[in-house]
């Protein structure tokens, strides 16, 4: 198959649905399914930025005392936050307010 040929996706489509070895085996219930997706994007995300999103969207908060966690005890309870802190709530840039004059830093930027 050529590179960016679109019969030969078709030919390769079709190889994999009659392939005995593509099986999609038993995930379970929904709940079981979706615990699986976020504890993967959970390893995924370790030590990124982007997690905050996935704690903000899920209202889980952020917890070092959770089962199964290797932070040490002096670090247990720093910065364990509830999902509802206003630390969770990101600043605008000043760049923004610099850009567009119709925002106020004082007033339109959110709490701190």
């Amino acid at each position: 198959m050529k590179l960016r040929d679109p019969s030969g996706y078709q030919m390769s489509l079709e190889g994999l649905e009659m392939s005995n070895e593509l099986t999609m085996g038993s995930i379970g219930d929904v709940n079981t399914l979706l615990d699986m997706i976020i504890l993967q994007r959970r390893i995924e995300l370790w030590g990124e930025t982007e997690r905050i999103f996935d704690i903000l969207r899920m209202k889980t908060g952020f917890n070092r005392n959770a089962a199964g966690s290797n932070h040490s005890q002096k670090l247990a309870n720093i910065n364990t936050l509830l999902p509802d802190n206003k630390e969770f709530i990101l600043t605008i840039p000043q760049k923004e307010f610099d850009s567009n004059p119709a925002l106020d830093a004082t007033t339109d930027q959110n709490p701190m």
